[in-house]
């Protein structure tokens, strides 16, 4: 209760309905703080860690955590052989991917039509769990003149880019 008293006076009320620090979340702007106040040093200090005891973290543990920026999959053209597309738009990383930590090579084949556009996509290997947002990005895909009517071979790779754990 001395904690949620301390947070109240140095806070104001309502101080378990809003984050006790800011976190770094994928897709939203970074949070700025100028300098940590007493309180966050104290809490990243462990002079919090007392009070919950039983608890199976530990609140300096959380707060070190969950200052840790979080890695951006990357998603990138490989190959485009015989012809380059123009602009080429990427597949957005798919969630469900990134949940199962799927990464990897996707390599297929796309048919240009006369107006330089995408006719059909097939695959050659890769992921089922890409293959979709390939299609999807590929589609929309233009090619040269000179690309009409031919078959382009092209690469996609897919990384989450998360550190590799030491054995």
């Amino acid at each position: 209760m001395q904690l949620l008293a301390h947070l109240d006076q140095s806070f104001g009320r309502g101080v378990l309905d809003k984050p006790m620090f800011p976190t770094v979340v994928e897709g939203e702007p970074p949070v700025k703080v100028e300098e940590p106040s007493p309180l966050l040093l104290d809490l990243s200090a462990g002079k919090y860690d007392v009070l919950f005891k039983d608890a199976p973290d530990r609140p300096s543990d959380l707060y070190r955590a969950a200052q840790i920026k979080p890695v951006i999959p990357s998603v990138q053209l490989q190959s485009s052989t015989p012809f380059q597309p123009i602009k080429p738009i990427l597949p957005k990383y798919p969630p469900i991917a990134k949940v199962a930590h799927v990464e990897g090579a996707v390599t297929f084949k796309i048919a240009v039509d006369a107006d330089g556009g995408v006719r059909d996509v097939t695959f050659d290997s890769g992921s089922p769990l890409l293959r979709s947002a390939v299609k999807e990005a590929a589609s929309a895909w233009r090619f040269t003149d000179e690309a009409s009517n031919q078959q382009v071979q092209a690469t996609v790779d897919f990384a989450l880019n998360c550190p590799k754990k030491s054995k």
